[in-house]
């Protein structure tokens, strides 16, 4: 299991240039997993209800010989995984994310929003009930689906001039210094954008 490398870097630092403490890796496509919780109160559509401390954001990238890392960045910490496949970690994924799920129920949930497929929610739970379990536009109310977990992914592809330090996670795009992975997805924009997937309770 790879180490978590503590994040991010203070804002009151001096940003690190990629490599020069851990090896440079050019990223190459970015998911963005961002999910949410509405308990029965819950208003307006599921992008209001993203709840921030939940969101998942995972990387391809290749060090100078192409080799492949995976990269994780959850719980304010990022994982540098060589030849990495995000299904092999989602028990650690699930550890400190998407409080108060059952855990099989929130890997399913991940994976899912992941390959933006809902299939992958039957395939995983073992106690499933296509009853609880819903596709839905981001822009719908969340009033026919409350209480409910959701998950919404994007992401963005072929990008370039995009390098981040293995250890430090600093990243330097396009001359732009920017601290971490979530902050990256503020200076890209995403080509695809998947369905809600979600579990009633």
């Amino acid at each position: 299991m790879a180490k978590p490398k503590v994040m991010p870097q203070s804002s009151d630092e001096e940003f690190i240039q990629p490599g020069t403490v851990g090896i440079k890796l050019l990223i190459e496509t970015l998911h963005s997993l961002r999910f949410g919780y509405c308990d029965k109160d819950a208003q307006d559509d599921f992008i209001e209800n993203i709840q921030g401390e939940f969101n998942i954001y995972v990387a391809d990238s290749f060090d100078e010989d192409g080799n492949h890392h995976l990269l994780i960045y959850t719980n304010n910490q990022l994982q540098v995984i060589k030849d990495g496949i995000l299904s092999s970690y989602l028990d650690q994924i699930t550890e400190n994310t998407i409080n108060h799920l059952d855990k099989d129920k929130a890997k399913a949930l991940i994976i899912s929003s992941f390959e933006n497929n809902h299939y992958y929610l039957s395939d995983s739970i073992e106690d499933y009930d296509s009853n609880s379990c819903f596709k839905a536009g981001e822009g719908e109310d969340v009033g026919s689906y409350k209480p409910c977990y959701f998950g919404l992914s994007s992401t963005t592809n072929q990008i370039e001039n995009c390098v981040l330090d293995s250890h430090i996670g600093t990243i330097l795009y396009m001359r732009n210094e920017i601290p971490n992975l979530p902050e990256l997805c503020g200076y890209l924009n995403e080509d695809e954008w998947g369905t809600v997937i979600g579990l009633k309770e």
